[in-house]
């Protein structure tokens, strides 16, 4: 079905509407006892300054609070199709909005006990280059449940591509508090620069040199 909103004041009207007029709204209500009240809310605005053939719109999720009789709005999805949540001026794609403290949390609904390691969860970043070897991951984050008991502790690994190759691991920080370059043996130097020298530390991981103010193998 459609919910049409004109500006208009008689049938069949199609005067414009204007910047953040509500163009429809489904209410979802339930009984308490005495009256409906309603639990949930989905809304359609106007976002932006319409004009002929443009109708940008943004569109809102609402819930109300336990305890409550009126909805908050919990989600949006605006005109330039930012997602917010909490957040009633999303700047991003996607942005987390909590008065105290916002988490984004990825939960694996694995349950096994000892045995080998298996990933938690990950996040890609993703080139859409179609040059060179193509569409592919040049970046992750990788977090991956150290199974060698029934209580997993935690592993973080860091991956990166270098040009027209696939991502590999540069950096371990594992669940025995231990942080591990190139344990993948993937030639992954280790360098500390200081304000006046770009190798103040340089560990030549493909050389099995470490070398001190110089990038210099001795």
């Amino acid at each position: 079905f459609v919910l049409a909103k004109s500006n208009g004041t008689s049938a069949g009207a199609v005067t414009v509407v204007t910047d953040d007029a509500l163009l429809g709204r489904i209410s979802f209500q339930g009984a308490d006892g005495t009256q409906t009240v309603e639990g949930a809310r989905v809304e359609a605005f106007v976002d932006g300054t319409p004009g002929a053939d443009d109708m940008p719109g943004r569109i809102t999720f609402s819930t109300t609070a336990d305890g409550a009789s009126t909805v908050t709005e919990r989600m949006r999805i605006d005109s330039s199709g930012n997602v917010g949540i909490g957040a009633t001026n999303p700047q991003k794609n996607l942005e987390i909005k909590d008065s105290t403290l916002p988490v984004l949390r990825l939960t694996n609904g694995r349950s096994e006990g000892a045995g080998s390691d298996y990933d938690l969860g990950k996040i890609e970043f993703f080139s859409n280059d179609s040059s060179g070897t193509g569409t592919r991951v040049l970046t992750e984050i990788n977090a991956i449940a150290d199974a060698a008991s029934a209580a997993p502790g935690g592993i973080f690994v860091i991956k990166t591509a270098v040009t027209n190759s696939t991502a590999v691991e540069r950096v371990r920080f594992d669940a025995g508090n231990i942080v591990v370059f190139n344990e993948t043996s993937t030639d992954t130097d280790f360098r500390v620069e200081s304000n006046s020298n770009s190798n103040m530390l340089l560990v030549d991981a493909g050389n099995d040199h470490v070398n001190i103010g110089t990038s210099t193998d001795h």
